[in-house]
């Protein structure tokens, strides 16, 4: 079985990643769409990093802010503008977010994660009978 800490700490890092990739689309992206989406996932990665933070925090878990995953792929995305720089967003998005989902795989077994699922929509629609047990 994997550590909570590593856990917490490959999560954290994976939805810094996501943050930053979804603040650069807020600012940089030509489409409203593509806009919109980077606010969404700077949102949505920030409250699921805020509710990290809370269960790191309450377990005694120091958690680090470096080194991010995925550095390389989000400096060459810095470099872009206009709709290339929104093709290769969705790309680096949907990356994130598949880094997530199978971390998220591998703690199916770690009951302590149900507070975090059970609060962010997205989590446990993807969740459901996936990660956690579900209460009924």
């Amino acid at each position: 079985m994997i550590p909570l800490a590593v856990i917490l700490l490959k999560l954290h890092l994976t939805a810094l990643v996501a943050i930053d990739g979804g603040r650069l689309a807020e600012s940089r992206a030509v489409s409203p769409e593509i806009r919109n989406l980077g606010k969404l996932t700077a949102y949505d990665a920030g409250e699921l990093d805020r509710r990290l933070r809370d269960l790191a925090a309450r377990s005694r878990v120091a958690l680090a802010d470096t080194p991010k995953p995925a550095q390389e792929q989000f400096e060459a995305l810095r470099k872009l503008q206009g709709v290339e720089f929104d093709r290769e967003f969705l790309k680096f998005n949907y990356g994130a977010n598949e880094t997530l989902r199978k971390q998220l795989a591998g703690v199916r077994e770690l009951a302590i994660f149900e507070p975090i699922i059970g609060q962010d929509a997205w989590l446990s629609g993807w969740c459901l009978g996936h990660c956690v047990p579900r209460r009924q």
